[in-house]
């Protein structure tokens, strides 16, 4: 397989099953990326969902499809109920685990940047 070939992956998750679309060796990085987690049982019903979690829900939603500001990602996440998360806690995974691997692109200048993902066609 040519390393640029888009894939698809779908994982189970406690939030239900996500689907990723990108390159191998960045479905890979973001699988590795995964904390190894227990099974969720009817006594953990409020566990908190990580950053990166949050970020390929927004990219499933189609949030990313239209490019959006680092503000507006952090207030989409405080949105869905998760507000101990400020922008200098989601710029750093939105950076390490999605703009480096391609599946997050950016464009702009510093303090204008916008972040959209690709359509696949």
């Amino acid at each position: 397989m040519v390393e640029s070939e888009k894939i698809i992956a779908k994982i189970s998750s406690p939030y239900g099953e996500v689907k990723l679309e990108g390159s191998a060796k960045a479905i890979k990085q973001i699988i590795k990326g995964l904390p190894n987690r227990e099974p969720i049982t009817h006594k953990k019903k409020n566990k908190e969902k990580t950053i990166g979690e949050l970020i390929v829900e927004l990219i499933e939603e189609g949030f990313f499809n239209v490019p959006k500001t680092l503000g507006e990602i952090t207030n989409k996440i405080k949105l869905k109920g998760f507000t101990k998360y400020p922008t200098t806690s989601v710029y750093p995974v939105l950076l390490r685990q999605f703009i480096k691997e391609g599946i997050i692109l950016r464009e702009g200048k510093k303090g204008t940047m916008k972040y959209f993902t690709s359509k696949l066609e």
